[in-house]
């Protein structure tokens, strides 16, 4: 609720008040591989609940850029079809938050997170790509930025807020429109 865009609410210019060169207005998000448990391009159903704590979603991860066994990754199937779970990134074009949205909470790369497979559940999408060491994101001004994955992304135990400074970090903070945080370079 703290970016640019937010389900069933319109923002203008003049609300981005954190400066349109410092505030993400779109993100990368690889698609998955199929038949994988890979976290780059595909989300694992956790159990955890809102808010929570992005520590939660960290714990998902397992070995070699893989989600841990056991969890339920939503992927497409052999085929590339859809499964019956939905697919993270795949319908981008819908606008629902599954399928094109981000949060700035986990570093670039990370783990993404759903409590369920339904299309317009809240989660943790982290930014994925293909790219070795980031993503490239657009800020509201227009301009496009690589962010490594080791851009300061504060606690992952914090609690997700809802107004004020962002307790992820520069990351954090690039991911709202309003929290006042003072950014240098990133």
């Amino acid at each position: 609720m703290r970016g640019p865009f937010v389900a069933q609410m319109a923002r203008n210019m003049s609300q981005i008040i954190d400066g349109t060169s410092n505030t993400v207005c779109l993100a990368e998000k690889a698609v998955g591989i199929a038949n994988e448990t890979y976290i780059r391009g595909n989300t694992a159903v956790s159990s955890f609940s809102t808010p929570a704590s992005p520590a939660n979603c960290l714990a998902t991860t397992g070995a070699n850029g893989q989600y841990a066994t056991g969890l339920v990754v939503l992927a497409a199937t052999a085929t590339g079809a859809a499964s019956s779970t939905r697919l993270s990134s795949t319908r981008w074009a819908e606008g629902r938050v599954f399928f094109s949205g981000i949060t700035t909470v986990l570093a670039p790369n990370g783990p993404s997170c759903t409590p369920s497979d339904s299309d317009g559940t809240w989660g943790v999408y982290t930014p994925t790509s293909y790219h070795p060491g980031g993503v490239h994101v657009s800020l509201v001004d227009g301009s496009v930025r690589f962010i490594s994955d080791n851009i300061d992304a504060g606690s992952p135990t914090a609690t997700e807020v809802s107004s004020g400074p962002s307790p992820y970090g520069v990351w954090g903070a690039l991911g709202s429109v309003g929290g006042g945080e003072s950014l240098s370079e990133f």
